[in-house]
């Protein structure tokens, strides 16, 4: 996975590292950092790029997610869908590129109401 990403649109956060590591049909993510407010990152799930929601843990999750859905739509493209009490609060189109040096994430937040 690329070591270095570019953030516009949103503060970036002051540092990250993002630990995935493949189970199985199951795949952990592992965030750790510091959000650009100063504040500690430290968040995690576990997924199947099935499109079920899955819990979130930790703080720091964006939008205060407490649950995530993850689907492929191609071997280097997916989505996820961030919710929180069960209402879409988040989703993002991942891509990394086929080489694996280069990732790109458009993320867009939701108003709740």
């Amino acid at each position: 996975m690329p070591k270095n990403q570019k953030y516009s649109g949103v503060p970036a956060p002051k540092s990250l590292t993002r630990t995935v590591t493949a189970d199985g049909d199951s795949v952990k993510y592992s965030f750790e950092g510091t959000g650009s407010d100063g504040a500690a990152l430290n968040y995690s799930f576990t997924v199947k790029y099935d499109g079920k929601d899955y819990p979130t843990t930790g703080s720091g999750m964006p939008y205060g997610a407490d649950h995530i859905a993850i689907k492929r739509l191609s071997s280097n493209k997916f989505s996820a869908t961030l919710k929180k009490d069960g209402k879409i609060i988040g989703t993002s189109i991942s891509t990394v590129s086929k080489d694996g040096k280069d990732y790109h994430a458009q993320r867009k937040g939701h108003r709740r109401r």
